[in-house]
């Protein structure tokens, strides 16, 4: 995941939401809340060759293991080989709100 700092401080058991953000080079770019209020079981470093992929990135990149179903990690998985990038926002502790359906498209800016 992109923005890993953000959750440098983020224990075991943090409820996070997961955005994608789809590559413009393939159409017009968009971000989307793909998943909601998500367990983060643990945050590590990500692998070199993940932050080598793209030397003019700057934000830190992580590996997260987040606890979801089968269907969620392979919807993620496949969100990550044809995105532009996954990022996770960590929520305040206590808020299980639901965001429902929310993009917002290069067009929207």
């Amino acid at each position: 995941v992109a923005g890993g700092a953000a959750l440098a401080d983020a224990a075991p058991g943090t409820r996070v939401d997961v955005l994608v953000s789809t590559d413009p080079t393939d159409g017009p770019g968009r971000s989307f809340v793909a998943l909601e209020d998500v367990e983060l079981l643990g945050l590590g470093a990500g692998a070199p060759s993940d932050l080598a992929a793209d030397p003019a990135a700057t934000a830190p990149a992580a590996t997260a293991t987040l606890r979801v179903t089968l269907r969620q990690a392979v919807y993620l998985t496949a969100a990550e080989a044809f995105s532009g990038g996954l990022r996770l926002l960590p929520r305040p502790p206590g808020d299980r709100r639901r965001v429902g359906r929310a993009t917002v498209g290069a067009t929207d800016l």
